[in-house]
């Protein structure tokens, strides 16, 4: 079969094979290693992991497959629990996670406590669930296979399906506008669908891509089309019964998703990268810059100068996109499975990992406040670029206070983790300032690199980067 996972424990090895399941080996002559049981899981077999007696495999369809190995040669199921199994898409509002699943269909994730998430919810969609859009109190799914399907979540316990529409191919992505919804509909294109009464969509237009669309995103009366092999167009959609090509850029990989912010257009183009997209002339698109990774980048976020990279192969990305014709990593963090879709809200990112949601929390995520020039003393918060920067071996945070205010003035490393707390007290209003030394948790020496501090007050948040040099 295909082997992902390999456990060693004592003489035993315990092998997580994809279209076998749990293998367990003797391993007590390396040189003649020999099978001596197996356990079938019921769909393919993607990591393991023993402890006592259990051994414990994530299988794609059937979840966690307890299975008890005490009798090695004669394996057998303990217990179980479900999995989401592929994670497909995320999409975030308020306190609640809303996740596409290809064999579960629709679940609602409570992530008000965002280090446990927990299902609240399930709605099991016709076939396979790949991208969803929240809008009030409905969920569209795109559910390749079946079309679009509309769940009412008032309720997030209980979601009811109160309408679908199916479409003529393959629903892989959906956005909503006001009462439409656009669905990038594989080998069909664009589809326009009127949700008006959501109870009854009905057609009302498209748009016949020459490949397969993949990704949609809308703004103002464009609409903008991830293509794979044909690369990424844009389309007008001021009359939704008549959509028409307006531009079109061939992107070097395979366009799998796109996101437009004002006049730039970010696409994740598979086996290239990121791609950063002029589109002011919307005739006339035109490549400005791009973060090149050749592995597999099929999604991609952005939120106040960064942009979230999903990466099958490589988890997650975070990108400075301050300078778009420059953008900078600053950040990776490799996933267990292969990372589908991502969705940041604040200082957390949200993961669509195939098998799991992943929930990050990262110093990036806070809108920046313009510098004040030097010399004027503020009268609002304001936190300042540190000095020196670069620096060794040690540097100067200053920060205004305009109110009395409970302060948290926190370094974190380049993937999130919170590395040394220089503030946490209540302080009266006027400048402050506070120094960092490089070193980390219990006086520990920090490697050189790019390190970001955080200000938080009851009613302030900033967050500004620093390069530490060794």
């Amino acid at each position: 079969g295909y082997v992902h996972v390999i456990f060693v424990q004592d003489s035993l090895a315990y092998v997580a094979d994809q279209s076998i399941g749990l293998q367990i080996i003797n391993i007590s002559d390396p040189a003649n290693p020999d099978l001596i049981g197996n356990y079938d899981t019921p769909g393919r077999a993607y990591g393991v992991f023993v402890q006592d007696s259990l051994a414990y495999v994530a299988d794609e369809v059937g979840g966690i497959q307890v299975v008890q190995v005490s009798d090695p040669a004669n394996p057998d199921l303990f217990g179980s629990s479900g999995s989401p199994n592929e994670i497909m898409s995320v999409f975030v509002k308020d306190t609640l996670a809303y996740v596409a699943n290809t064999y579960t269909g629709f679940n609602i994730v409570n992530i008000s406590d965002p280090a446990n998430p927990d299902v609240v919810g399930k709605y099991d969609t016709p076939k396979w669930a790949a991208a969803v859009f929240v809008q009030d109190s409905l969920a569209y799914v795109a559910d390749e296979g079946s079309g679009l399907q509309i769940i009412n979540v008032s309720d997030p316990a209980n979601p009811d399906s109160i309408g679908t529409y199916d479409t003529p191919n393959y629903a892989m992505d959906v956005f909503v506008q006001d009462s439409l919804a656009y669905v990038a509909d594989g080998g069909s294109g664009l589809q326009i669908i009127n949700i008006k009464d959501p109870t009854s969509p009905d057609f009302i237009g498209s748009y016949d891509t020459p490949d397969w669309a993949g990704g949609v995103f809308i703004q103002d009366s464009l609409a903008y089309i991830a293509d794979e092999d044909s690369g990424f167009h844009i389309i007008n959609v001021k009359n939704p019964t008549n959509p028409d090509l307006v531009g079109s850029y061939d992107t070097p990989g395979k366009a799998y998703n796109v996101f437009v912010q004002d006049s730039l257009a970010y696409v994740a183009d598979r086996y290239t990268g990121l791609l950063i997209i002029n589109v002011s002339d919307p005739a006339n698109p035109d490549s400005i810059g791009g973060y090149y990774d050749e592995s597999d980048v099929v999604n991609v976020f952005v939120r106040d100068g960064f942009a979230y990279l999903a990466s099958h192969s490589n988890g997650l990305h975070i990108i400075d996109i301050s300078d778009p014709t420059s953008p900078t990593l600053l950040g990776s963090y490799r996933t267990p499975g292969n990372s589908q879709d991502v969705f940041a809200d604040g200082e957390y990112v949200y993961v669509a990992d195939r098998y799991s949601l992943m929930i990050f929390q990262t110093p990036y995520g806070t809108d920046v406040e313009e510098e004040v020039e030097g010399g004027i003393v503020p009268t609002d918060f304001v936190l300042y670029q540190n000095y020196p920067n670069p620096f060794n071996p040690e540097t100067k945070i200053q920060y205004h206070l305009s109110n009395p205010s409970w302060v948290e003035l926190t370094i974190y490393n380049l993937i999130g983790q919170k590395v040394k707390v220089l503030v946490n007290e209540f302080q009266t209003p006027g400048m402050k300032s506070a120094t960092w030394n490089g070193l980390g948790p219990a006086g520990k020496t920090l490697a050189s690199g790019i390190y970001f501090y955080k200000l938080k007050t009851d009613n302030y948040v900033d967050s500004k980067k620093m390069l530490l040099l060794k």
